[in-house]
């Protein structure tokens, strides 16, 4: 998986009033979670890092680029990007600070295309999950998924096991998890 590079500015005041003083300056409030360890404080540039994760998917990893010391080079997966509920401008953003060598959990998105063969014979197509979560190493995440049903007669299911996730990838609900079937109706 391919790093995308993140400017980050170092931040000591925290609260509503050095937030509000933030977004005015076009930057958001972030913080960076490692473990037990101190959140990381610091601000992105909120234009950026959308532009980012919607070229690369909201599990691409990001490399900070700061002149600070303590957030340079930190390798960051999005956890939660907060948004205003009005205009849906982001507000804050969490990050998790991952080691590239240590396997972390990440959510795929599941999306399915074509008319399953059994509903024409009277059956109906019944999709159990529209996210995997899996466990692997923060390079081999894999993208989102779309399967084809097409295929699928009276009676039939596609599995974890039948994605063909690559080696070193692990489902966290297993391999026999349904991910999408065709029953009689």
């Amino acid at each position: 998986m391919e790093q995308v590079i993140l400017s980050a500015i170092p931040r000591t005041e925290t609260g509503k009033s050095a937030a509000r003083s933030l977004r005015k300056k076009g930057q958001i409030p972030a913080l960076a979670y490692a473990g037990g360890a101190a959140p990381l404080h610091f601000s992105v540039d909120p234009v950026e890092l959308l532009k980012q994760l919607r070229n690369k998917g909201k599990n691409t990893l990001l490399t900070l680029q700061s002149d600070n010391a303590a957030l340079h080079n930190k390798t960051l997966m999005l956890r939660e990007l907060q948004r205003n509920a009005l205009n849906r401008s982001p507000i804050h953003v969490d990050f998790a600070i991952v080691d590239p060598q240590k396997p972390v959990q990440a959510t795929i998105k599941l999306s399915y295309t074509g008319k399953a063969a059994g509903v024409a014979l009277g059956g109906v197509t019944t999709i159990h999950h529209t996210a995997l979560r899996v466990s692997c190493i923060p390079a081999l995440i894999p993208t989102d998924r779309t399967l084809d049903v097409s295929d699928l007669g009276l009676g039939q299911r596609i599995t974890v096991a039948s994605l063909g996730l690559a080696e070193g990838i692990a489902p966290v609900g297993g391999n026999d998890l349904v991910l999408v079937s065709v029953s009689e109706g």
